[in-house]
C-alpha cells in the first residue's frame, strides 16, 4: 500500500515522513514545487500515476497574519487544494486525510474539541480550512478523515 504525502518539506509532512519509515510503508512525498495541490490538472496527473491508497494532505497557508491580506492564496491553498486532492482520491479509489486546526473553532477551549463542534472560525485562515474540510467530506464522504 503507497502513501503519498503532500506537503512533504513541512514540519507536519516531515514528521510523517519519519513515521511512515518506521513503520516500513512506502510512500511518497511531495513539495509545493513537485505538486501544487491548486491545481486540478497536475492533482490528478500525479495521482493516477503513483496511484497512493492513502493521501495525507499536510500542505497548508500557515501563515495565519499573512491569509489576512493574501485571501485568494490563502483559499487556494486551504479550500481548493483540498478538494482538488479529495477528487483525484475519489477517482481512484484512495483515503484522504485532512489535517485540521483549531483555528475552525470559536476562540479558546478548555478542553479538547470534540470533531462534531461547530466551526465558527474567527480568521481568514480558520475559514480558508474550514472551506476545505467542508469540500473534502462532500467530495469524499466514505473516504476521508479530518484530523
Amino acid at each position: 500500500m503507497k502513501w503519498l504525502i503532500t506537503g512533504g518539506s513541512g514540519q507536519l509532512g516531515f514528521a510523517m515522513q519519519t513515521e511512515l519509515i518506521f513503520r516500513g510503508i512506502d510512500f511518497v512525498a511531495s513539495n509545493s514545487n513537485e505538486l501544487d495541490i491548486t491545481k486540478p490538472l497536475i492533482v490528478n496527473q500525479l495521482v493516477d500515476f503513483f496511484e497512493p491508497a492513502v493521501i495525507v494532505n499536510t500542505a497548508a497557508w500557515t501563515d495565519v497574519d499573512g491569509a489576512e491580506t493574501n485571501q485568494s492564496a490563502a483559499y487556494s491553498v486551504n479550500a481548493l487544494g483540498p478538494q482538488n486532492l479529495a477528487v483525484a482520491a475519489s477517482k481512484i479509489g484512495a483515503r484522504l486525510v485532512q489535517v485540521s486546526t483549531d483555528y475552525v473553532f470559536l476562540g479558546e477551549n478548555s478542553t479538547p474539541w470534540s470533531e462534531n463542534a461547530a466551526h465558527n472560525p474567527q480568521s481568514v485562515y480558520g475559514s480558508t480550512k474550514s472551506e476545505g474540510e467542508k469540500f473534502v467530506q462532500a467530495a469524499l464522504p466514505a473516504d476521508s478523515y479530518v484530523i
